[in-house]
């Protein structure tokens, strides 16, 4: 592996990990930071997914991801971990790579959702930016209203 390759790895390591991160801290203004101004921002059912059926129970741009933060902030809100694994880095170029990790997310300590990021990354300047990101949760049935960010 080239030491370039290395280098995108790592730094698209740290970007996924320090956005679940923030949002367990609640860093939400620094949390958006980490997004592209023209970006996608997607939650889906992984069996709507697989059946390429576009059913989003969250189908966002900056705009509205914008407006979900500002509401997010007004709420107290449970407290949250999000558990990264299984982390996948692909580097298309230089400019442009797509990763993946599994993911736990748990609120007040119980499994709130599982299920599996991709992330679709840009480089602008110095820092790579989430341009597109797909969250597909695993299970059978829709959980309830998703009102903050995950």
């Amino acid at each position: 592996m080239a030491d370039s390759d290395s280098s995108v790895r790592q730094q698209l390591s740290e970007l996924i990990f320090e956005y679940g991160a923030m949002l367990d801290d609640r860093r939400m203004e620094q949390w958006l930071r980490l997004f592209a101004e023209e970006l996608s921002y997607r939650v889906i059912m992984r069996n709507n997914l697989d059946r390429g059926e576009p059913f989003y129970l969250i189908n966002e741009n900056r705009i509205r991801l914008t407006q979900r933060v500002q509401a997010y902030r007004e709420q107290s809100g449970e407290p949250s971990l999000h558990l990264m694994t299984n982390l996948i880095v692909a580097a298309d170029d230089r400019e442009q790579v797509k990763a993946g990790a599994a993911a736990l997310i748990l609120r007040n300590g119980r499994i709130a959702f599982a299920g599996r990021y991709q992330f679709d990354c840009v480089k602008l300047g110095e820092h790579w930016k989430i341009q597109e990101l797909l969250l597909s949760l695993e299970g059978e049935s829709t959980p309830e209203i998703i009102t903050t960010p995950v």
